[in-house]
């Protein structure tokens, strides 16, 4: 488990998660369950074969190893998301494919729907006769119930987000991670309030609790693969240090410092970030910022023969110890 002053995450089933939850004790639901639980093994053969990326292959094979391939009901998490939201109000990511099976669900419980688009401004080519060019979020809301902290304007009325796909906004190895401006959108649009507490029992890559952090709302995570769990506590990790840049203020920021804790970050993206922060925060001569920006480039090279050594080693069936004392022979 990991705790942060707003959240909580765990490493489990997501579905044992939230059946430990009380009725009404969450504002607000968002979260991005596997697309493919409802792919057959053949399939998944096929895409193998299908020169697909290494990542999706490998985010497929997960919900294999996990069994969510074949155990996942959706009908059983929705039931388990209305008991214990407080508003009745849920942000579910979907494909195209599962937007019969949420419907089925709305209109069994006489709730009322929506969609919330992502429009990928720089799809994939495909050989299909349709463009992939947008995710769909559904807005499930209870006919009984006004949406939470809604803010009535023409801006929040608006349900498409443009926004690029790949490296332009991606933060870690996850597949299927979704760009971060976008949850800070929907955290926003339809739940204003600070302290509130956000739930995202399929955390994959921390999009949610990272932008949780950001915007001051409480949130409750879950991830059961343990490969995407640590990616998500290095991810923590990581805004925190952001943060006490922040705190820190000008009078406490110089090299020293910022270097001591860019050393302790591990994604490379984040220094960038904190190196930006240093620049605006710390009252630095152009000489000292040419020369912070170096070390950082330093620290990211020596991050990067460190990720290949334990690789290595990994494959040598050694620990990183041993192969670094190997090395040294």
């Amino acid at each position: 488990m990991l705790k942060t002053n707003l959240g909580k995450l765990i490493n489990g089933d997501a579905l044992t998660f939230i059946k430990s939850l009380e009725n009404d004790s969450v504002d607000l639901i968002l979260t991005d369950p596997p697309y493919l639980y409802n792919l057959p093994k053949r399939k998944n053969e096929q895409i193998n074969k299908n020169n697909i990326s290494k990542s999706i292959n490998k985010y497929i094979n997960a919900i294999y190893d996990n069994n969510l391939h074949n155990s996942f009901d959706i009908n059983n998490y929705l039931d388990d998301f209305y008991r214990i939201s407080k508003t009745k109000f849920m942000l579910i990511w979907m494909n195209r494919w599962q937007i019969k099976d949420y419907l089925d669900w709305v209109y069994k419980n006489n709730m009322n729907f929506d969609f919330y688009f992502w429009e990928k401004t720089n799809p994939m080519p495909t050989n299909n006769f349709i463009l992939q060019d947008k995710e769909y979020c559904m807005i499930i809301y209870s006919k009984k119930h006004q949406i939470p902290n809604y803010q009535n304007n023409y801006e929040n009325k608006k349900t498409i987000f443009k926004n690029p796909i790949g490296s332009a906004y991606k933060i870690t190895e996850h597949p299927t991670e979704k760009p971060q401006n976008i949850f800070y959108d929907l955290i926003q649009k339809y739940n204003s309030k600070e302290n509130d507490l956000i739930l995202d029992c399929f955390m994959g890559s921390g999009t949610t609790a990272y932008a949780c952090e950001q915007l001051k709302r409480k949130w409750l995570g879950c991830e059961i693969n343990n490969e995407y769990y640590k990616i998500i506590k290095k991810r923590l990790k990581d805004i925190q240090f952001k943060f006490e840049f922040l705190r820190e203020g000008k009078e406490k920021m110089n090299i020293a410092s910022i270097l001591a804790k860019l050393e302790k970050i591990e994604l490379e993206q984040q220094k960038q970030k904190l190196y930006l922060i240093a620049l605006s925060n710390c009252g630095l001569s152009d000489l000292q910022k040419t020369e912070l920006l170096n070390n950082i480039n330093l620290i990211d090279e020596e991050y990067k023969q460190k990720q290949k050594d334990k690789q290595q080693a990994k494959k040598l069936g050694l620990s990183y110890a041993k192969y670094k004392k190997m090395k040294k022979q």
